[in-house]
């Protein structure tokens, strides 16, 4: 019983934030939005680990825990852009073709290798993301503080804050 509580905790979480921001996303901006789409990932993430933690996980969702798990990270930095600019280039959702690709080989091949091949993609993709994206906040606020006098206390410190977390956890 607390096995599956401890193991579901993660996935209600993800899926409370998903449905809130879920019911706002006509109104929300693309950088919300964004956010949605990265709820919407981890709450498929998490579901499939807490199926792993209470169960034994179908091999189609060990290939959705490997699509999502590689698509966290690239939607994160997506959300990261649309924060910072206007708009985005289309070729930055070319970031999510490596998911894809390792989720598309892990269902027709499952085993060691595609295993591994997912290895070999996430430790890259996590410290790039934290690299740019970190690169791109600290962009974003010289540019603030240089065009207004006061930002009134705003900045992208807690975006900051999470994305050395995740470099470091």
């Amino acid at each position: 019983m607390t096995r599956t509580l401890i193991s579901f905790t993660p996935f209600a979480v993800c899926l409370w934030w998903f449905v809130t921001f879920a019911l706002n996303y006509r109104k929300a901006d693309s950088a919300k939005k964004s956010l949605t789409w990265y709820a919407l990932a981890c709450t498929v993430l998490y579901f499939c680990h807490a199926m792993f933690f209470t169960s034994e996980l179908p091999h189609a969702l060990e290939c959705l825990w490997t699509l999502c798990s590689l698509s966290v990270y690239p939607i994160f930095y997506i959300y990261i852009c649309r924060l910072t600019s206007d708009s985005i280039p289309k070729w930055m959702y070319l970031f999510l073709l490596p998911a894809l690709l390792v989720a598309l080989l892990k269902l027709v091949v499952p085993g060691e290798i595609s295993d591994s091949i997912r290895q070999v993609v996430f430790a890259p993709q996590v410290l790039l993301v934290c690299l740019f994206g970190y690169k791109r906040l600290h962009a974003f606020d010289q540019k603030l503080a240089s065009v207004y006098a006061d930002v009134e206390g705003r900045s992208t410190w807690a975006i900051k804050a999470l994305l050395i977390a995740i470099f470091v956890i």
